[in-house]
């Protein structure tokens, strides 16, 4: 019996028999399901009995001959955690060590719901191994898009930067073998699943773009099908090239820091070279015009600082024709008259400006790029500034009882930390830049300065990330730097 799991007399039940008595995975899973299906779980989950084979679990997880029997060993395990919550955190502790060695390929599971409790522990570990292990996961996932979501949070979670989650997953499916009649429309249809996971969870991961997200993104997605080659079936192309405009429009929106950077919409050169043809499909320019509102927003943006970008206007021309691209910049200039003139001549295509004049708009164009970045930063910090609160209040505090000496060093650690943080605030009231909203606040939606996520139409939303906007002399708001995200109710 395990001593962490007490002993408790309860009625004997046949499946719990069963479940101590048990040999193999199999016999145990089957047994489980009994306890399940009559819902006597809870009532024997603090058994001997149940300790028994609960042990046995642990054995098959940890030595078992076929690394099938190991996963599903495991599998099960995870499966007793999520439904008897009287012994949750035993069962966790007795998972923890399992994990601290690899584990073999989870696609060796055929069940999704055993592959699902895999993915499950591994969110409950921090070996080094996981991050790679749930890469691999997503890549080789073939239909259970629960499975692959349950991966792909894992991922969000240990990953330092959306660079290196495109990256790590341009590499592994590369490296896919898959044993279809049409390797380049099974890869294609591999690409629009993980697109798919992935533009969902960037939108609620705080996670920081990298540097040359874009072309990441972009690589992902052209290196694996370089293997294959590209499919050839119509509706298959037109949907990848859908799932990267989408993705690529989660980038801005949702880091609209990347908005002014002309990269970030290089995945669109690699969607127009999936299609036939010379314009793109009628059934894409919904989502492409939200694509051209971005950089319409981000040359605006510019413009207001009397900078001027041809890079983003030539991915304007490639989202929209160029005679539209062309009226909706001139609808930018004559919408705007507080703008320089020679920005507006510029966007009306009647001025070009020459090379090596305005040294103090170059200048001005440095600051402004980085206005996006120290926006996040002060958004981060007021997360950070909350962290160091709870900090103080409980872990500094249980220190100084335990172990007075670590108590003082992360003390000091905290002060550098607050010096650090005071220092960034200074830096965004020096470029007027404020937080609007708190992330979990209930506030009225403004489309001016939120996103919103989801469908519901509510005049109020919960704040899922904080605008950052420039506040004038009088501290009214101007300018948005960086849209926030708002979920409707």
């Amino acid at each position: 019996m395990n001593p962490m799991l007490p002993s408790i007399k309860t009625p004997d039940h046949p499946a719990l028999l069963k479940f101590s008595s048990g040999q193999t995975v199999p016999d145990i899973a089957a047994a489980l399901t009994e306890l399940l299906a009559a819902k006597a779980l809870q009532k024997v989950a603090k058994t001997s009995e149940f300790g028994v084979g609960l042990q046995r679990l642990v054995v098959l997880a940890t030595d078992a001959r076929d690394d099938c029997d190991r996963l599903e060993a495991l599998a099960q395990m995870v499966r007793i955690a999520q439904s008897a919550r009287a012994i949750t955190s035993e069962v966790k502790r007795l998972i923890l060590p399992i994990l601290d060695a690899p584990l073999p390929s989870v696609q060796l599971l055929k069940d999704p719901d055993s592959r699902g409790y895999v993915a499950k522990a591994c969110g409950w570990s921090q070996a080094s191994w996981i991050l790679a292990y749930a890469i691999q996961a997503i890549a080789e996932e073939d239909t259970a898009e629960k499975v692959r979501t349950e991966f792909a949070e894992v991922v969000f979670l240990r990953a330092t930067s959306l660079v290196e989650i495109f990256s790590m997953l341009e590499n592994a499916m590369s490296e896919l073998r898959l044993a279809t009649e049409t390797p380049a429309d099974s890869m294609a249809i591999r690409i629009i699943r993980v697109l798919g996971v992935l533009r969902v969870a960037l939108v609620v991961s705080r996670l920081p773009p990298g540097d040359g997200v874009g072309d990441r993104l972009s690589s992902m997605v052209r290196v694996p099908l370089s293997v294959t080659g590209v499919t050839n079936k119509e509706e298959r192309a037109l949907s990848l090239a859908r799932e990267i405009i989408l993705c690529t429009y989660e980038l801005v929106r949702t880091r609209f820091s990347l908005s002014t950077d002309a990269s970030t919409y290089e995945p669109l050169k690699t969607a127009k070279r999936l299609l036939a043809g010379t314009a793109w499909p009628e059934e894409l320019k919904a989502d492409l015009h939200l694509i051209a509102d971005c950089i319409l927003e981000a040359l605006l943006l510019l413009a207001k600082q009397g900078l001027m970008s041809s890079s983003l206007v030539s991915h304007l021309e490639l989202v929209e024709n160029k005679f539209r691209a062309g009226a909706l910049l001139r609808d930018i200039a004559d919408s705007h008259p507080e703008l320089n003139e020679d920005v507006r001549n510029w966007l009306r295509k009647s001025n070009p400006i020459a090379v090596g004049t305005h040294r103090d708009a170059l200048t001005a164009s440095s600051e402004l790029r980085l206005d996006p970045q120290l926006g996040q930063a002060l958004i981060d910090a007021a997360q950070v500034s909350d962290d160091l609160e709870v900090m103080q209040t409980n872990v500094i505090t249980a220190l100084r009882v335990y172990d007075p000496s670590q108590a003082s060093t992360l003390e000091q650690h905290t002060e550098r930390i607050k010096t650090l943080l005071l220092t960034i605030k200074e830096i965004g009231s020096r470029r007027r830049l404020a937080i609007y909203g708190a992330a979990g606040a209930m506030i009225d939606f403004s489309p001016k300065y939120f996103e919103q996520v989801g469908s519901s139409v509510g005049a109020k939303g919960r704040v899922l990330r904080p605008a950052i906007v420039r506040v004038d002399d009088d501290g009214r708001m101007g300018e948005v730097v960086i849209k926030g995200l708002v979920e409707r109710h």
